[in-house]
């Protein structure tokens, strides 16, 4: 028998008594969606200290569970994972908390800002380019981030 990856998913704020049922079946639907192999993974543990949630994949599927969580923390993953991550920071922002998400080696794979999304902005980049000059107008809107360069 191969040994298990174990991922961690937390959520600041709530603690498995306090944490409502049907929010929590809903942050799993969106798990679901964020990650590859949602059959292999296993629900092997919840814990107190904030709400976590341990899910468990066999070894032969971490490879592509790892390469999923990397493309969806550099913006190159699948629209719906994207979605799903997008959906889940946006449901921490609604209950006023955040969260992470924990790779096997204890590394926060993805943040959740949630509520912390107005302090710590966070972009990513899907295309590289090499610019000369001074930016001197930046503007935000919903899904980008505009740069003006002279």
């Amino acid at each position: 028998m191969t040994k298990k990856a174990r991922y961690t998913f937390k959520i600041e704020g709530f603690t498995p008594e306090t944490m409502p049922f049907g929010r929590l079946i809903d942050y799993y639907a969106q798990l679901k969606q964020m990650l590859v192999l949602p059959e292999l993974l296993h629900l092997v543990g919840i814990f107190e200290s904030s709400h976590g949630t341990c899910l468990a994949v066999d070894g032969e599927a971490r490879k592509r569970v790892d390469e999923r969580l990397l493309k969806i923390r550099d913006g190159s993953a699948p629209k719906i994972a994207l979605r799903a991550r997008d959906q889940i920071n946006f449901m921490l922002q609604e209950d006023g908390t955040s969260g992470e998400f924990f790779g096997p080696d204890g590394e926060n794979v993805i943040p959740f800002p949630g509520k912390r999304a107005d302090e710590d902005v966070i972009y990513s980049i899907c295309d590289e380019a090499v610019f000369s000059g001074e930016v001197y107008h930046i503007a935000v809107y919903k899904d980008e981030v505009k740069l003006r360069v002279a």
